[in-house]
């Protein structure tokens, strides 16, 4: 005896299974995403951003086509990690292009977060949702129009703030917890295990907006009045037993610096060489995310050095000529809780600078509302595109935070099926070869981990493993008839609440012959009669979509049908403690090892 009290013998099987096939063949074949996938790849139905979208992770703001699985991005509810990343190929793309300069570049159907102006009152805000980029209003005087909503950083607890010296310097020495150039231990050693203090996170910043480096020595460019930096740079100096010196260049420009072989080849590593080349090395970007103390110092250095302060308005400005430091720039402010813009500017015979400013949009009090920061919407056109689109599917969230607000995530859907459908798929499995049984293993049990509401299929990998075979859900995928769907859709929200997310059909789906409500009852008709043929109790063939019910997930089936009770019992208890992404592929690939043997 096996599931649902199911004599699992060949004679038992061989009805069932013979009538889901005569059923498969007579239903008609579908086109649309399948076709879609076959040629442009394993991401085809997705809705993408260009990959020049930045992402806010903790790492800074990354473009999405360089995301990899596991990097933490923000969501509204916190950092959540990347699960999957795919592209595909687009050849038309939509600008939105926002009140505070940002544009970004998505696919029309691409979902944004935004509320709309309902009434002359600024203040009275319709209620926010995903709407596809394609539908949104441009916001023009008092009119109807859209807003995008930029969320409020979440808070965050604090981290580390060490970093290790010689893993960005190579080469170098190390004794008793000291860094040196060489076995000579000629110069001044500097402490390994550098534990970064505020002091520490100014004088980065005001090297990021006046520093330089020459092989072993680190130069401030400062106006020679600027006594108080001075003053700084010496103490951050004399902290680690080395001297300083200045020097008159012209006029009243002055360079103050220091000689450390090891400080020099750091800051380089960390921060860039050349004006147009500054940034926050990725690998310490985390530091200034966690910790607050440690941002607002770093921000107060580079404005000392490169910034204008209009104390009026408590307005700060500054122009640099590095793209990824002032992308960098703006992220550690919206981090602080405020907005900055970025606008480019480019003269003849000059590097374009970007101009980083605090934004003032047409919602005066943007930066205090309750849902976030407002940008209205300036324009939204359409223009010819070539070349690869991406989304990334992320564990337990359904949208996260790029640089000109908050958009929804797409994913490849994971079907359900009657347990008669899971065992004509699973006689199919028990075919391939070991490796491929594992990696769908892998997958079933990290679904299951999953806590989010929706997850991906376990049977996608560059294209579908049982397409042959693949249950009842699948083949009606994108051609449920209106009448049904909608019928789906409010039994969904009684019992999940209002809530619940529900994307609509894909419309790339077209089917061969229309489909009518009559049709998809007689065909469902015809696969519990399947499910009653292969011995089920029809108790738990009524629990349609309800746990408890023989209508489940392919990975519920799976861990149903290979686990002990002990062994579920252990895996629901890891789920209840809801595991971040790295230990739910530990645990997966730990109890496939154990589970190989019945494979």
């Amino acid at each position: 005896m096996s599931n649902f009290g199911v004599d699992l013998t060949e004679e038992n099987l061989r009805r069932p299974t013979t009538s889901l096939k005569v059923l498969y063949d007579n239903m008609p074949s579908t086109s649309g995403c399948e076709k879609c996938m076959e040629h442009f790849g394993e991401d085809a139905i997705w809705c993408c951003l260009a990959p020049d979208t930045l992402v806010y992770t903790v790492r800074g703001p990354i473009p999405i086509a360089d995301l990899v699985v596991g990097d933490s991005v923000f969501t509204k509810s916190g950092l959540r990690q990347v699960k999957r990343v795919g592209k595909r190929e687009a050849q038309e793309i939509l600008v939105l292009k926002l009140s505070n300069g940002r544009s970004i570049r998505l696919t029309p159907d691409h979902q944004v977060y935004a509320s709309s102006i309902t009434r002359w009152d600024r203040e009275k805000l319709s209620q926010p949702d995903f709407i596809e980029a394609e539908n949104l209003v441009p916001k023009k005087s008092n009119k109807f129009g859209h807003y995008v909503i930029l969320p409020k950083s979440p808070k965050l607890s604090k981290s580390s703030s060490r970093i290790t010296v010689s893993s960005f310097v190579h080469g170098l020495y190390e004794e008793n917890g000291n860094c040196f150039t060489s076995k000579n231990k000629q110069g001044n050693p500097i402490q390994n295990m550098w534990e970064i203090t505020p002091q520490d996170a100014f004088i980065f910043g005001l090297f990021i907006a006046e520093g330089s480096c020459q092989y072993g020595v680190v130069n401030f460019h400062l106006h020679k009045d600027e006594l108080q930096l001075v003053k700084r740079i010496e103490k951050f100096a004399r902290a680690r037993g080395l001297q300083v010196n200045q020097k008159t260049d012209h006029g009243k420009a002055i360079t103050v610096r220091f000689c450390s072989v090891i400080l020099s080849q750091l800051f380089e590593r960390l921060f860039g060489r050349g004006c147009e080349n500054k940034h926050i090395d990725e690998n310490i970007f985390s530091i200034f995310v966690y910790n607050a103390n440690l941002r607002k110092s770093l921000i107060d250095g580079y404005y000392a050095g490169d910034g204008v302060q209009n104390i009026r308005q408590n307005r700060r400005s500054s122009t640099t000529t590095s793209q990824r430091w002032s992308e960098q720039l703006a992220m550690l402010y919206w981090l602080s809780g405020d907005l900055y813009s970025i606008s480019g500017n480019e003269r003849p015979n000059r590097k374009k600078s970007y101009a980083v400013y605090k934004t003032c949009t047409e919602h005066t009090k943007c930066s205090a509302h309750k849902l976030g920061h407002l940008l209205n919407v300036k324009s939204v056109t359409k223009e010819p595109f070539d070349g690869h689109v991406y989304d990334i599917e992320i564990l337990g969230e359904e949208s996260f935070v790029t640089h000109a607000g908050e958009v929804h995530n797409c994913r490849t859907i994971n079907p359900s099926m009657y347990y008669a459908e899971f065992l004509k798929v699973w006689q199919e499995v028990q075919k391939w070869p070991k490796h491929r049984k594992r990696d769908v293993m892998v997958r079933a049990i990290t679904n299951y981990l999953d806590t989010s509401p929706q997850k991906g299929c376990v049977f996608w990998a560059e294209e579908c493993l049982v397409y042959e075979n693949r249950p009842f859900s699948c083949r009606m995928y994108g051609v449920i008839p209106k009448e049904s769907w909608d019928k789906r859709v409010q039994s969904l929200r009684e019992r999940e609440g209002e809530d619940f997310p529900i994307r609509p059909q894909c419309d790339k789906v077209v089917s061969e012959q229309p489909i009518t409500e009559d049709d998809e009852n007689k065909w469902f008709e015809h696969t519990r009669k399947c499910e009653e043929m292969l011995g089920v109790d029809k108790q738990c063939i009524e629990l349609h979509d309800i746990p408890g019910g023989s209508y489940r997930t392919f990975h519920d089936h799976l861990l149903l049908e290979i686990l002990e009770p002990e062994a579920l019992n252990r895996l629901t208890e890891v789920k209840l403690s809801k595991p971040s992404r790295e230990d739910i592929e530990a645990f997966a690939e730990v109890l496939t090892g154990m589970l190989e043997a019945k494979l």
